[in-house]
Protein backbone atom coordinates (compact mmCIF):
# COMPACT_ATOMS: atom_id res chain seq x y z
CA UNK A 1 0.00 0.00 0.00
CA UNK A 2 2.79 2.20 0.80
CA UNK A 3 4.21 1.47 -3.07
CA UNK A 4 0.69 3.02 -4.34
CA UNK A 5 0.75 6.46 -2.21
CA UNK A 6 4.66 7.13 -3.17
CA UNK A 7 4.78 10.67 -4.98
CA UNK A 8 5.61 10.26 -9.06
CA UNK A 9 6.70 12.10 -11.38
CA UNK A 10 10.52 13.69 -12.38
CA UNK A 11 10.68 15.29 -9.06
CA UNK A 12 8.05 13.63 -6.98
CA UNK A 13 5.49 16.49 -8.09
CA UNK A 14 2.15 14.07 -8.91
CA UNK A 15 0.50 13.19 -5.25
CA UNK A 16 -0.71 9.22 -5.55
CA UNK A 17 -4.73 9.19 -5.63
CA UNK A 18 -5.63 5.78 -4.86
CA UNK A 19 -9.02 4.45 -4.11
CA UNK A 20 -9.25 1.31 -2.68
CA UNK A 21 -12.97 -0.61 -2.36
CA UNK A 22 -12.76 -3.41 0.53
CA UNK A 23 -16.89 -3.93 0.14
CA UNK A 24 -18.36 -7.45 -0.87
CA UNK A 25 -20.85 -5.64 -2.61
CA UNK A 26 -18.29 -5.23 -5.73
CA UNK A 27 -17.16 -9.00 -4.87
CA UNK A 28 -16.83 -9.99 -8.70
CA UNK A 29 -16.99 -7.16 -10.22
CA UNK A 30 -12.86 -6.82 -10.96
CA UNK A 31 -11.87 -5.87 -14.51
CA UNK A 32 -9.06 -6.67 -17.05
CA UNK A 33 -8.31 -3.59 -17.67
CA UNK A 34 -5.55 -2.04 -17.90
CA UNK A 35 -5.14 1.73 -18.10
CA UNK A 36 -1.33 3.10 -17.85
CA UNK A 37 -0.85 6.03 -15.47
CA UNK A 38 -1.29 9.26 -18.68
CA UNK A 39 -4.78 7.79 -19.51
CA UNK A 40 -6.19 7.99 -16.29
CA UNK A 41 -7.45 11.60 -17.17
CA UNK A 42 -8.43 10.88 -20.55
CA UNK A 43 -10.82 8.27 -19.19
CA UNK A 44 -11.99 10.38 -15.91
CA UNK A 45 -12.71 13.41 -18.42
CA UNK A 46 -14.40 11.43 -20.83
CA UNK A 47 -17.04 9.46 -18.50
CA UNK A 48 -17.60 12.73 -16.64
CA UNK A 49 -19.05 14.49 -19.62
CA UNK A 50 -20.74 11.16 -20.77
CA UNK A 51 -18.86 11.55 -23.71
CA UNK A 52 -17.54 8.01 -24.09
CA UNK A 53 -18.31 4.50 -21.86
CA UNK A 54 -16.73 1.79 -20.57
CA UNK A 55 -17.17 -0.51 -22.95
CA UNK A 56 -15.65 1.92 -25.45
CA UNK A 57 -12.11 2.21 -23.54
CA UNK A 58 -12.42 -1.45 -23.48
CA UNK A 59 -12.45 -1.61 -27.34
CA UNK A 60 -9.91 0.87 -27.68
CA UNK A 61 -7.44 -1.09 -24.95
CA UNK A 62 -8.52 -4.35 -27.14
CA UNK A 63 -6.53 -3.06 -30.08
CA UNK A 64 -3.37 -2.60 -28.63
CA UNK A 65 -0.82 -5.71 -28.40
CA UNK A 66 -0.63 -5.83 -24.55
CA UNK A 67 -4.34 -5.12 -24.22
CA UNK A 68 -3.57 -1.71 -22.40
CA UNK A 69 -5.29 1.85 -22.95
CA UNK A 70 -3.01 4.12 -23.62
CA UNK A 71 -3.54 7.74 -24.24
CA UNK A 72 -6.11 8.47 -26.38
Amino acid sequence: MRELMRPWGERGEFQAQVHLVDDPVWAGAASDEVTVPGAVHDVHANLSIANMGFEEFAEVASTDLDGVLRPL
